[in-house]
C-alpha cells in the first residue's frame, strides 16, 4: 500500500487528507447465535466524501483462528456523496459466519463505521443492544500497546467482564505476550495469545489469555509482539449487557527501562501426554527447561528439527531431547520468533496431540546468568490454539 500523510481520527476510522491509498480495518464484526435465540450481526456503512468521483472499495472478510492468505475480495462501487448501507455484512454481504475482521481498501477517499448488535431478548425491553467499533488504518496497528478500563468478574450477576482480542494484519503468524495488571499496578498475570494466523483475528476472555479466571474490579493489560497487531477489547456489564469497545493505545517501552536478566523457564512433560504449561513466552538469551514426569517416554523435538520448511516455526531454531522418562532437557533460546515443538513419540509438527510452543520476544537478556532454579519463573500460561474451553468467557453463548 502507498504510504500516506494523514489525520488519523482512532476513534471514527477518519483520514482527513486526500492521498491515493487507503486500507481500513474493522478489527472484529459476527454473524454469529447468542444466547436466548439472540443473534449477533455487524451493520457497517461506507462514506464517499468526494464531490465529483465515483468510489470503488474492495472489502475482505478475514474469518477468526485461520489463515486468510489469498482470499476473496468483494467490490463495490459508491457514487459522490453517498452513503453505502450494509446490513449484516458478514452473513448477507460476504455468505459467511462466525466472528471475523473486515478489510476495506480504495484508491480514494473514504470513510467506515461498523456496530455489532443483537436484538434484546427481553420482550419487557424491546430493542437492540450492541457496540460501536471503529474502523482502524493499519498504521494505528503496533508492537506494543495498553488496553485500558478491563473488568472481570467471575460472578455473572454482578459487575463487568472482558474479551480481547488481537487483529494480525501481517502476512506470518504472530504471538501477542500480554500482562493483566489492577489499577494500582499489582500483577495479576501473564500469557500469550495466538499464535494468530495471517491476516486473521483472536478473540479470548482476559482470564483465559493469562490462564487464570481470577476476578478483578479495574484493571488494565499491556501487550508486545514481534510485529505490529491491532488490539481491541470489549467490556460488557453482566447484568444488562451494557457494551463498550475499548481500542489499543500505544505503549512504548520506557527507554530507560533495563532488560531483564536471562532466566530459566520450566515446563513438565507428562506424566500424561501434555506439556504443561504449553504456551510459552521467553525473551532471547532465556532458557527453558523440560522436566520428564512419565514412564511412557517422551521428547521435546523442535519442529524445525522435523519440518526444516514449516512456514509457522519463525524462529526455526533446532533441538531434540531424545527420548527421556525422567530428569531434563534444556535449550537456551537465541533466535526471536515462534518456537513449536513436539513430542517425537506421540505427536508431530503443526499437530495438537502433544505440541506446545515457545514465543521468543526480540527484547536482549541482560548478560547469560539464570537466577536459582526455584519453579516461581514459568510465565505465559495461555490456552493452547485448540483449547475447547477458550472461548468459555463467552458465557450463557454470548458473543461479544
Amino acid at each position: 500500500m502507498v504510504n500516506r500523510l494523514a489525520v488519523f481520527a482512532f476513534a471514527f476510522g477518519i483520514v482527513a487528507s486526500p492521498l491515493a491509498s487507503k486500507e481500513l480495518l474493522v478489527p472484529i464484526s459476527a454473524v454469529a447465535q447468542g444466547a436466548n435465540n439472540t443473534l449477533f450481526r455487524t451493520d457497517v456503512r461506507i462514506f464517499n466524501p468526494s464531490e465529483d468521483a465515483v468510489l470503488i472499495v474492495t472489502a475482505e472478510f478475514l474469518a477468526a483462528n485461520q489463515n486468510n492468505t489469498g482470499g476473496t475480495t468483494r467490490t463495490m462501487t459508491i457514487p459522490q456523496g453517498e452513503m453505502l448501507v450494509l446490513n449484516n455484512i458478514v452473513g448477507e454481504f460476504f455468505g459467511a459466519s462466525g466472528l471475523g475482521a473486515i478489510r476495506f481498501e480504495s484508491e480514494g477517499e473514504f470513510n467506515v463505521t461498523s456496530r455489532t448488535f443483537t436484538d434484546s431478548p427481553n420482550a419487557a425491553a424491546p430493542g437492540t443492544f450492541g457496540q460501536f467499533i471503529p474502523a482502524i488504518e493499519v498504521s494505528g496497528a503496533t508492537e506494543s500497546g495498553v488496553l485500558l478500563h478491563l473488568a472481570n468478574d467471575t460472578n455473572l450477576t454482578q459487575g463487568f467482564r472482558a474479551n480481547v482480542g488481537f487483529m494480525n494484519p501481517g502476512a506470518q503468524p504472530v504471538s501477542v505476550a500480554v500482562t493483566v495488571r489492577s489499577a494500582d499496578g499489582t500483577q495479576l498475570g501473564t500469557g500469550t495469545v495466538g499464535p494468530i494466523p495471517p491476516r486473521s483475528v483472536t478473540q479470548v476472555g482476559v482470564g483465559a489469555s493469562i490462564g487464570n479466571n481470577i476476578s478483578f474490579t479495574d484493571g488494565y493489560m499491556t501487550f508486545s509482539a514481534p510485529t505490529a497487531v491491532i488490539g481491541f477489547a470489549s467490556v460488557v456489564d453482566n447484568r444488562s449487557s451494557d457494551q463498550i469497545f475499548v481500542a489499543a493505545q500505544e505503549n512504548p517501552p520506557s527507554e530507560e527501562a533495563q532488560p531483564p536478566a536471562a532466566k530459566e523457564v520450566f515446563v513438565d512433560v507428562g506424566p500424561d501426554t501434555r506439556f504443561n504449561p504449553r504456551n510459552v513466552t521467553v525473551n532471547k538469551g532465556d532458557t527453558v527447561t523440560w522436566r520428564f514426569l512419565s514412564a511412557l517416554g517422551h521428547t521435546s523435538t523442535s519442529d524445525s528439527a522435523a519440518d526444516p520448511e514449516s512456514p509457522y516455526a519463525t524462529g526455526g531454531e533446532i533441538w531434540d531431547s531424545g527420548t527421556k522418562t525422567s530428569g531434563t532437557f534444556s535449550h537456551t533460546f537465541e533466535s526471536v520468533g515462534l518456537q513449536p515443538y513436539h513430542c517425537a513419540i506421540h505427536s508431530g509438527p503443526r499437530s495438537t496431540l502433544m505440541n506446545g510452543v515457545i514465543t521468543v520476544t526480540d527484547i536482549p537478556a541482560a548478560g547469560r546468568a539464570k537466577p536459582a532454579a526455584t519453579g516461581k519463573d514459568v510465565s505465559s500460561i495461555g490456552p493452547p490454539p485448540t483449547d475447547p474451553d477458550r472461548h468459555a468467557q463467552h458465557e450463557q453463548g454470548r458473543i461479544h
